[in-house]
């Protein structure tokens, strides 16, 4: 767009720059103005930052473009001048929240895995499993995205945790200690579970669950002891192991919003002793059949577990940025509301906004400069307001 036509402003940083223009808002002919540097100081309420060296840069047909810099501009033409204005707002808050995902991998490490899936090499099914989710997350997520990973290690009652923390840091958990641990002891969902929970609180964006384990449970409750299932035995101590770690997993899916809850059968090729069926179980588990994945050997669970897609790190809009504009006449203290042609967010720098007002008429006597001042106020709601100015001094011929 021509500058001859439009008068662009931006904000932050001070800058004071000299344009002239006709009674109809065109440009008239001079030489390209140099920047005046002037003073400032950084103000939070108000958005104005310690001013860097004003610098402009070259716009189309060799018009004048300012870059987010300017907070004060010199105009010179007729009195009476209309003109549009247009500019940008820079280094505010991005309206919507920060893109994010949360995987969390629910392990066994019972006494039967030891059998089941071995330390070979320096690793295991579950490391590999693990490792293949985190080369999916490094395809479908960029650097700057919050993806989170945690991981519950559990045997008898959780033998081991690592809250979700940020990819970068969780690479270093990919290790032998972490997913190949042999804790011995039975197998308790409940306690895994009832924790996952916990550690899922508060993140939000999509998540995924990865559990992976090889039989039923055999334990419940959250200590050694079972006090959960004190006096029961035989098939009433199973069925009451199994309710509670099905309503455990129930809580977590009502709880959870955004959840995807994964699972793998690590075949033993051993019947349950009791005549259970670890896939149905399993589909309760997750809540639908499709969730829930048999792998034969341990060295089949990364192609596996691959089956079901991470999550994209999402980032909801958690309130429309609305501006108003104003321009307070020199002697005035009240703004006289200017209406804007348009309002935008940049794509790529989320913390930049485009707009264009409607003309605006600019009067005063010849050979005296008067002072307008636009103000630019963006709501992005939850009562954040932001408020930036720039100077119009406007001296007539």
């Amino acid at each position: 767009m021509r500058l001859s036509k439009l008068i662009p402003l931006a904000f932050l940083a001070s800058a004071c720059n000299t344009v002239a223009f006709d009674s109809d808002g065109k440009k008239t002919s001079g030489s390209k103005p140099e920047p005046v540097a002037e003073s400032g100081s950084g103000s939070k309420d108000g958005g104005v930052s310690t001013p860097a060296k004003p610098s402009l840069e070259p716009g189309e047909d060799n018009d004048l473009a300012l870059d987010c810099k300017t907070k004060r501009l010199e105009l010179r033409g007729k009195a009476g001048a209309s003109l549009p204005i247009r500019g940008k707002l820079c280094g505010l808050p991005d309206p919507r929240a920060k893109a994010e995902a949360t995987v969390m991998f629910i392990v066994d490490v019972s006494g039967s895995m030891v059998q089941n899936d071995p330390m070979v090499g320096g690793s295991c099914g579950r490391l590999k499993a693990a490792e293949a989710i985190v080369g999916l997350l490094d395809k479908t997520n960029t650097a700057s995205d919050g993806v989170h990973l945690g991981v519950l290690g559990f045997a008898d009652v959780v033998a081991h945790a690592v809250d979700p923390i940020p990819l970068s840091m969780f690479r270093a958990k990919l290790n032998p200690d972490v997913f190949c641990a042999m804790r011995g002891g039975g197998t308790n969902y409940d306690a895994a579970l009832t924790l996952a929970l916990d550690a899922l609180k508060g993140f939000e964006g999509p998540k995924a669950v990865y559990f992976i384990s090889d039989g039923l449970p055999t334990r419940a409750g959250l200590i050694p002891s079972n006090s959960v299932l004190d006096g029961l035995v035989g098939a009433e101590l199973i069925n009451r192991i199994q309710d509670l770690g099905l309503k455990a997993a129930i809580k977590l899916r009502e709880s959870v919003k955004q959840l995807f809850f994964y699972a793998v059968y690590l075949d033993s090729g051993t019947p349950d002793p009791n005549g259970g069926d670890p896939m149905s179980y399993l589909a309760k588990i997750t809540g639908s059949a499709d969730w829930v994945r048999l792998a034969n050997r341990a060295e089949d669970l990364a192609n596996v577990i691959t089956s079901f897609k991470p999550p994209q790190a999402t980032g909801a809009i958690v309130a429309e940025a609305k501006a108003t504009a104003g321009l307070v006449a020199p002697g005035k203290t009240a703004a006289t509301p200017v209406t804007l042609a348009s309002f935008s967010q940049d794509k790529a720098e989320l913390g930049t906004y485009h707009f264009e007002t409607r003309p605006v008429k600019l009067d005063g006597k010849p050979g005296v400069t008067s002072e307008y001042e636009l103000e630019m106020v963006l709501d992005i709601g939850d009562g954040k307001k932001t408020t930036q100015r720039v100077i119009l001094a406007f001296t007539p011929d």
